[in-house]
């Protein structure tokens, strides 16, 4: 059986791209749409981290890298005990949440309210109360969902990026250090004469020095 709902959480301008305001209205429509897709991570992993911590697992990391158009978590998750030795051969199934799963999901709607185009963004809560078995993908996309990687966005830029999410299973907190290079580009255009003014060159192709009567 599936429960839904859906709410208003908030409304922007929609803008020309050239309006003095449009990246205003664009950042606060992100920060709408990301809150309510941080969500799919808050309350689903409460559960899988307790199950996690009461069975040894007390660190996850995960390590991500990108720059030029593309990026995103890479590798598979490591997992460590309280000593911060390796757990290997790990089976995330049996970590899988007894309550129910609740999905959130931005959705945009547009209108014209006079003269000024408006969008309002909804919340819509789907919750499943059938048995959810996770894997590492459903763990890694929870990670995406909290935004994460969020500051680097699709990765587009000149710019490389790589480090490692760490996470500790017994209250959530966590620490992410990572490595970023910037490439610049500057334009040069050095220029001179490969001849002196005070040489030139004779009947028989030698430079030689000009005389003082030489044109």
């Amino acid at each position: 059986m599936n429960a839904r709902n859906i709410e208003l959480v908030g409304e922007v301008l929609d803008l020309d791209t050239e309006n003095k305001h449009w990246w205003k209205e664009h950042q606060k429509m992100e920060k709408l749409e990301n809150s309510i897709t941080k969500k799919n991570a808050l309350g689903t992993l409460q559960d899988v981290f307790k199950k996690m911590f009461e069975d040894g697992i007390h660190y996850i990391e995960l390590p991500f890298n990108g720059g030029h158009d593309e990026g995103g978590f890479e590798d598979d998750f490591q997992f460590f005990d309280k000593n911060g030795e390796k757990i290997k051969d790990v089976d995330i199934t049996k970590y899988s949440p007894d309550t129910w799963v609740t999905t959130y999901k931005p959705l945009k709607y547009e209108f014209t309210k006079g003269k000024q185009k408006i969008i309002q963004i909804f919340e819509w809560q789907e919750s499943d109360c059938t048995d959810v078995k996770i894997d590492k993908n459903w763990l890694e996309q929870r990670f995406y969902d909290f935004g994460f990687l969020d500051e680097w966005g699709s990765f587009a830029g000149d710019f490389n990026v790589n480090g490692t999410v760490k996470v500790n299973t017994r209250d959530g907190s966590w620490k992410m250090p990572y490595d970023e290079s910037t490439e610049e580009y500057s334009e040069h255009e050095p220029e001179g004469m490969m001849f002196p003014s005070d040489h030139k060159v004779n009947n028989f192709g030698v430079v030689v020095k000009k005389e003082k009567n030489d044109n």
